[in-house]
């Protein structure tokens, strides 16, 4: 088991500083506990789809996204760690990962 597990589906590059810099920090401190599964997506690639107009550009960035989110919780449910840490934006990765937490620490 490792200490820390980054996840995320995210910018990994100078548009996101806090994303780069807060995991090359975090490698350097950390070492052997550190495991990163962090799926990076295209600048380039993400302001395009982003920008454009509804269309099949749109969606293929959309499934690429949800896939990508699917592989790390998928990710995530095979490995253990003592912690985790969800890069931005990762507000859907982190409730999903927080649901089984949920139902134990609240009786109903």
């Amino acid at each position: 088991m490792k200490g820390l597990h980054v996840l995320g589906v995210t910018q990994v590059n100078d548009s996101y500083p806090n994303v780069k810099y807060k995991l090359v920090a975090l490698k350097q401190l950390l070492g052997e506990d550190y495991v990163e599964f962090v799926i990076p997506l295209d600048k380039i690639d993400a302001s395009r789809r982003i920008l454009s107009s509804l269309g099949s550009s749109w969606l293929v960035f959309i499934w690429r996204i949800l896939i990508g989110h699917i592989k790390v919780l998928l990710y995530s449910m095979q490995q253990s760690a003592k912690s985790v840490y969800v890069c931005y934006p990762g507000i859907f990765l982190a409730a999903c990962l927080s649901l089984p937490f949920m139902r134990t620490r609240y009786q109903m």
